[in-house]
């Protein structure tokens, strides 16, 4: 279906192909939600690209159905904006955590992962942030956001060290 597959790639969620035999996806590509590839010529996607565009594309038209105060549009409309990036480390996050690692038979470490990142930094930053320090709602929000973006390092160092493959035929090793 593609003309070519760089290495260190990834394709998660639902993906469209209008043809596809000349669309060339270069090293380390990352796409995910909807992402349509329109292929009517050469159609080059090369090294370090990310897709979140589907919350960017649709904010003007979720904006416009709302019938919000001023305010409430504008912390939406930034609400959107982190959200989308947001996505980016859920996605992989998701897959990781509860794909692969689950599937190697490692799930104490999502488990963990979540416990630490979520519990003791996260909610006891956004807890800091709008009780005592009094940062704007936005600023809480993103906090709050943090929890996928943190996590990211770790997953990926877990991943690499290759820790989470355990051999579950072995009823010993479980």
């Amino acid at each position: 279906m593609l003309g070519s597959f760089g290495e260190g790639r990834f394709i998660q969620g639902s993906i469209a192909f209008h043809y596809g035999k000349h669309t060339k996806i270069g090293k380390s590509f990352f796409g995910h939600f909807h992402l349509t590839i329109q292929d009517d010529d050469i159609n080059r996607r090369e090294k370090h690209l990310c897709y979140a565009k589907p919350v960017h594309i649709l904010s003007p038209v979720i904006l416009s159905v709302t019938n919000l105060s001023e305010q409430a549009t504008n912390y939406l409309r930034w609400m959107l904006v982190m959200c989308s990036y947001y996505l980016v480390g859920k996605s992989v996050n998701g897959t990781t955590i509860a794909g692969i690692f689950c599937a190697g038979g490692d799930s104490r470490f999502g488990f963990l992962c979540d416990v630490v990142t979520m519990w003791c930094i996260i909610v006891l930053l956004a807890l800091i942030a709008a009780f005592i320090v009094k940062v704007p709602v936005l600023m809480v929000y993103f906090i709050v956001d943090l929890d996928e973006i943190v996590k990211l390092p770790a997953v990926y160092r877990h991943y690499k060290k290759y820790h989470w493959i355990k051999d579950l035929t072995n009823k010993e090793d479980l």
